[in-house]
């Protein structure tokens, strides 16, 4: 019986060849770039470029000074937070907090989840300026996310929501006798 080459010397696996590309220089298309705003978004952005290019760990952190301001930089390194995470002492989520909580005030996403936020979605939506579905899912996640850190009670956030809704509905809700506007529950 003759060997035809095909299969010969197999064990049934095969050999997958995956093209290396280089991860996206610093300042060129599609590499994320951390100026000191938006902190939440450069992270988000940092973790999925991370994902694609199969970096973890300390090539992560090491790498990241790279991607962020040079102005920035040492200020980052010299963070407890990423002394720490460079060490092994710590994880990358404590490090991840800590940039935003240091960069909330340039950052969008923190902006977007603060009570003075909340009370223009209301006022705008009490103003016509916002669609019902909106203005329920925007109060709902603000809201929600406000209540849960302490910046809000219950009370305020039953409050809040009834001005917010269009006339229509606020006016139906209050004038169910079953609502009780100082009771949570109601």
């Amino acid at each position: 019986m003759t060997n035809t080459g095909e299969n010969s010397g197999r064990t049934g696996l095969q050999q997958i060849a995956m093209p290396f590309l280089p991860m996206p220089a610093p300042g060129m298309p599609g590499a994320p770039f951390f100026g000191g705003e938006n902190v939440t978004s450069f992270l988000e952005d940092w973790d999925y470029l991370c994902q694609d290019y199969h970096i973890e760990g300390k090539a992560k952190l090491e790498r990241m000074s790279r991607y962020v301001d040079i102005v920035l930089r040492d200020q980052i390194k010299a963070m407890p937070e990423y002394i720490e995470l460079e060490t092994g002492r710590s994880l990358e989520k404590t490090f991840y907090d800590a940039l935003k909580k240091y960069f909330r005030d340039q950052d969008w996403e923190s902006l977007k989840m603060s009570r003075d936020f909340l009370m223009s979605v209301v006022r705008r939506s009490a103003e016509g300026e916002m669609g019902t579905k909106t203005f329920l899912e925007t109060f709902n996640r603000i809201s929600t996310t406000l209540v849960d850190r302490g910046q809000l009670a219950k009370i305020e956030q039953c409050s809040f929501f009834l001005q917010g809704l269009p006339g229509k509905y606020a006016k139906k809700i209050m004038k169910d006798p079953t609502f009780d506007a100082n009771d949570i529950a109601t």
